[in-house]
């Protein structure tokens, strides 16, 4: 009698190998073991699916401060995280584990310094770590006969100086490398002009993600009580024009020397400002709110606007509106406001002034009570309203103030 020969193999071996012959002992398990006896017959069994902890990503925190470990502890490998689709059937139930719950213990493999897990029992828990350096944390499963581990790395690094770095604010230079030379000329003679072309098309079909400088001319319009076309494109859009005038200011702050085309570039971008500026304040609501997709909201379509949230869109800072980026487009705004002000030196204070009504307007709404709490899906405000706020305090705090008026920023 001939000896029994096994194998184990994947599933997709065990298919591939025996066809249908083993797909029940497949669906059971991750790993079969086929036995071929007296004539070639085949038979498959089963294996047991294997113990597994997965301790999860390297990671790097700040001394003192804690890192969040989140490990995953069972059989066979973790469930896959998906995003289930509005009215989707609710997924199948998890099938019971083939064996009994395992316990889960973290400890400090190596590292420099002492380390203190909040639950060290826990497979979500906190660490700190008493000394800079690098560090190997482990997780280990166990259900009392089968043990496994997986480790991880921590790089513990000391926190920035208690002085804050400051901002290095763009000004009036040249560029003398031949490299970045030639580079810089290209951004203001081709690539910013193309911008500034495109965002002045009027011809953009209904439907696609475009939208430029006529959704601030329709936005005036609505703010008028005059006859408005719809907004283009998608919500975000303003952002493109924000940050066109953003380089536009940036393109003006480098010294031409001499250089005939990017003098004569230079005339057209300033010719552009002076051709924007009235138009995208026109579309600032008197309070200093600006975004042209809710200017425009009585004339969009029952949807909503593209890569806004779902549905109309019917007061500003709306939970069911978060994804509408109206912090996002702001944002940019104060950003293309203090570079502006930088650019003519503080002799055009219309988009700093225009910035800082919009400053107070979110200032005055967002907050704690009796304010609205909000956040917004981009952290473009946060980093804008500060950046502001500490330009607004250079511009305008006296010498003997401790505090400044872009404090409330």
């Amino acid at each position: 009698m001939s000896k029994a020969r096994t194998s184990a193999l994947t599933r997709r071996e065990l298919l591939r190998a025996a066809g249908k012959a083993g797909a029940a002992a497949a669906v059971a398990s991750p790993l079969v073991q086929l036995a071929f006896g007296d004539g070639g017959r085949l038979s498959a069994q089963a294996l047991p699916v294997a113990l597994n902890a997965i301790a999860g990503p390297d990671r790097v925190v700040m001394h003192h401060g804690k890192t969040y470990l989140n490990a995953w502890a069972g059989y066979g490998q973790p469930p896959r995280r998906e995003r289930r689709r509005a009215g989707a059937p609710e997924p199948p139930a998890p099938a019971s584990p083939p064996g009994p719950p395992p316990t889960v213990a973290w400890s400090k493999v190596s590292g420099p310094g002492a380390v203190a897990f909040a639950d060290p029992a826990a497979a979500v828990t906190t660490a700190t770590f008493s000394t800079p350096g690098e560090y190997v944390l482990q997780v280990a499963a166990d259900n009392g006969s089968t043990r496994s581990t997986s480790t991880l790395a921590v790089t513990v690094e000391l926190p920035p100086p208690p002085v804050q770095l400051s901002p290095v604010v763009t000004r009036v230079h040249s560029v003398t490398d031949p490299f970045w030379a030639s580079r810089t000329k290209a951004l203001i003679t081709n690539w910013i002009p193309h911008c500034v072309a495109q965002i002045e098309r009027t011809d953009i079909p209904a439907g696609r993600g475009d939208g430029g400088l006529d959704n601030f001319v329709e936005a005036g319009k609505a703010l008028r009580g005059e006859p408005h076309a719809a907004h283009k494109g998608y919500v975000f859009s303003n952002a493109w024009v924000h940050q066109t005038v953003e380089s536009i200011c940036l393109a003006l702050m480098v010294d031409p020397q001499g250089d005939q085309q990017v003098v004569a570039a230079q005339k057209k971008l300033r010719a552009t400002l002076e051709d924007w500026i009235p138009k995208i304040l026109a579309a600032q609501h008197p309070d200093g709110y600006l975004q042209t997709a809710f200017t425009l909201r009585d004339m969009a379509p029952a949807s909503g606007v593209p890569a806004a949230g779902r549905g109309p869109w019917t007061a500003r800072w709306s939970p069911a509106a978060r994804g509408n980026h109206e912090g996002y487009v702001a944002g940019y705004f104060i950003e293309s406001a203090i570079n502006h002000y930088v650019m003519t030196e503080g002799k055009d204070l219309r988009l700093y002034n225009a910035a800082k009504k919009l400053a107070d307007c979110w200032a005055d709404s967002i907050g704690p009570a009796p304010r609205q709490e909000w956040f917004d899906g981009h952290q473009e405000m946060e980093q804008a309203l500060v950046r502001f706020g500490r330009f607004v305090n250079e511009v305008e705090r006296k010498p003997a103030q401790a505090a400044g008026p872009g404090d409330r920023y």
